[in-house]
């Protein structure tokens, strides 16, 4: 059996509280098919299982799984930040913050990079 994973927090910004109650309470959130994070008030056309988060008035749905570490695990240290932006039309919008992680090594790479490839001074 496996466990109930939870994101770490998730923050409602009050204006993005007030448009998901003014839709019906519900907003879900979800991967779609090209791998975009999605946040709509209307649950996606496939089934998914969810991981519920309640605050005033609202509940954010979060599928289960959204985001999976290099050994199948799924990241336990994700911060979500609903809110609501105006352009280019109204719409909510669900942004994601995780701890870095140890696989990636890009930073390393650049470090490497900037110390060899050092501009020509003359």
């Amino acid at each position: 059996m496996t466990e109930q994973v939870e994101p770490t927090t998730i923050d409602v910004s009050p204006k993005a509280a007030s448009a998901i109650r003014a839709r019906g309470g519900n907003l879900y959130v979800w991967r779609d098919k090209a791998g975009m994070i999605r946040a709509r008030t209307k649950p996606p056309s496939e089934t998914l299982a969810y991981d519920t988060f309640s605050g005033d008035g609202w509940v954010v749905h979060v599928a289960r799984g959204i985001f999976l570490l290099h050994d199948g695990e799924a990241d336990r240290d994700v911060r979500w930040l609903i809110s609501w932006g105006w352009l280019p039309w109204p719409h909510l919008r669900a942004l994601w913050e995780s701890p870095p992680d140890p696989f990636d090594t890009s930073s390393l790479v650049e470090e490497v990079l900037s110390g060899v490839f050092k501009p020509w001074t003359g």
